[in-house]
């Protein structure tokens, strides 16, 4: 199971849901630095690593019998490991529900405003999602033309693309180009939220125009 875009944002269980390997990332809903992660993996299942060699323990010795080590190669990112540890208990003070509840509001703030925005196309709905992402396009305008224009106009940084999810976008039928993605925190205020929307409504009404 890939967790990254939900660690930090949604409650998850690995034991309770059966999962014998799971998987995420820090930089996203658990606020540490790119190049942080980490994996979960049953006491059952066995994994056969790629790699072996430069744990620091022991060198010579390639396996450990608590079946940790082995899957080590190499020297770990200390310094973000540490930023990552100061994300997750800033997560574990304010308390999943509480980040989800909040989310919860942008996004619903989030669909609500972007609905008005007649040139956009909305994938999913209000109903449907429960994370902090949303992907939409612009009749008209590929999402690298949006998302520059986002950026230059109005300041606001969006991905653009498949997403790491590019069967997704075969079913909705944007694996040509991809979609705009926005994504939302905890830490967003409702103030950047109308932001957006206002800026999603005016590109949308200048790519009418010019059509």
């Amino acid at each position: 199971m890939d967790v990254s875009q939900s660690a930090g944002c949604l409650p998850v269980d690995a034991d309770a849901w059966g999962v014998d390997a799971l998987v995420f990332t820090g930089h996203k809903g658990l606020f540490g630095v790119p190049g942080t992660g980490g994996f979960y993996i049953r006491r059952s299942v066995a994994l056969c690593p790629l790699q072996f060699g430069g744990t620091g323990r022991n060198s010579a010795q390639l396996t450990y019998p608590d079946g940790d080590f082995e899957y080590e190669v190499g020297t770990r990112n200390a310094p973000g490991i540490a930023a990552l540890n100061a994300g997750v208990n800033y997560v574990r003070r304010i308390g999943i529900p509480a980040i989800a509840a909040r989310e919860r509001r942008l996004m619903h703030r989030l669909y609500a405003g972007l609905a008005r925005a007649k040139a956009a196309v909305v994938y999913g709905n209000d109903g449907q999602t429960l994370g902090p992402a949303l992907s939409f396009n612009i009749r008209g305008l590929p999402p690298s033309d949006v998302a520059y224009i986002l950026y230059g106009s109005y300041g606001i940084v969006v991905r653009t693309g498949l997403h790491c999810a590019p069967l997704i976008h075969q079913c909705l039928g944007t694996q040509r180009n991809g979609t705009v993605r926005v994504s939302v925190s905890y830490l967003t205020a409702e103030a950047e939220i109308d932001t957006c929307i206002k800026a999603v409504c005016e590109i949308g009404r200048s790519a009418d125009a010019s059509s």
